[in-house]
């Protein structure tokens, strides 16, 4: 599997291991504790569930020759 290229994806908010709190800065980790949303550890797991994917891109109109 490829590893990510630093797109800002492997960030405490998007790991199975941390809960994001109320105020959206902060994530409690089972493993460190309280820590910033955007930081980034060793023990990080990705979890599908939270991360927000881009939407995808509307397509322009088919115009059918007559």
């Amino acid at each position: 599997m490829k590893k990510n290229d630093g797109d800002g994806d492997n960030i405490c908010a998007n790991c199975e291991h941390g809960v994001l709190i109320f105020t959206g800065d902060e994530v409690l980790c089972k493993k460190h504790g309280l820590v910033h949303a955007t930081a980034h550890c060793r023990k990080f797991r990705r979890d599908m569930l939270k991360r927000s994917v881009r939407p995808t891109p509307a397509l322009p109109p088919v115009i059918f020759p007559e």
